[in-house]
C-alpha cells in the first residue's frame, strides 16, 4: 500500500510532459515503477536517514496537495486534479 501511495505522489509531482511517454510493457513497468518510488522516497526523506516517517510522508502529501490547489481553496476541484 505504501509503495502505491508513494508512486501516486511521485507521478503527481512530475511535469505533464514527463508523464506522456511511450507505454511500457512487462518488466519495464515494474522497473520504472520501482525507480520512481525509490527516487521519490529519497526526495521525501528530509533527514536522510533512509527511513520515511509519517511526518515526512505527511509533509510530502501536503506539498503535492498545495501544488495542485491552484485557487488555494483548501480543496481540489475535478479540474485541479486533471491539470
Amino acid at each position: 500500500m505504501l509503495r502505491h501511495t508513494l508512486a501516486a505522489l511521485a507521478l503527481a509531482t512530475l511535469p505533464a510532459s514527463a508523464q506522456e511517454v511511450a507505454p511500457l510493457v512487462g518488466s519495464e513497468v515494474v522497473d520504472a515503477s520501482a525507480a520512481a518510488v525509490d527516487a521519490f522516497a529519497v526526495a521525501i526523506d528530509a533527514d536522510g536517514d533512509s527511513r520515511i516517517t509519517l511526518e515526512e510522508l505527511d509533509a510530502a502529501g501536503r506539498d503535492v496537495f498545495a501544488s495542485m490547489d491552484a485557487d488555494a481553496s483548501g480543496g481540489l476541484s475535478m479540474q485541479e486534479m486533471l491539470d
